[in-house]
């Protein structure tokens, strides 16, 4: 009986730590050029994926910029929550500049 419960928490331990991540850092690895002096403005856009198989929305940079009414841009981040190791997921890219 020992044995089960030490076997079930372990792969408690194991199956539950990816039930939830959130990760905020630089869009790495950009195409598009960084001219911008400020980032006083922002605008963000954000994809969604389902199921492992279905997405929706546009997290490009050039809708981003549209959303911010940027002309240049100084940086980019970007959001990452990932819920149930990729059940549900969300990806929000934030573009900087005027």
């Amino acid at each position: 009986m020992k044995t089960i419960r030490v076997i079930a928490a372990a792969l408690a331990v194991l199956t539950l730590s990816g039930c939830y991540a959130h990760f905020q850092a630089p869009a790495p690895d950009l195409s598009v050029p960084l001219k911008g002096d400020s980032a006083e403005k922002a605008g963000s856009a954000e994809c969604t994926q389902v199921l492992w198989s279905f997405a929706f929305g546009d997290c490009s940079v050039q809708s981003a910029m549209e959303n911010g009414n940027l002309q240049r841009i100084h940086h980019v981040d970007s959001e990452v929550k990932v819920i149930l190791y990729g059940l549900y997921s969300e990806l929000t890219i934030r573009a900087w500049g005027e």
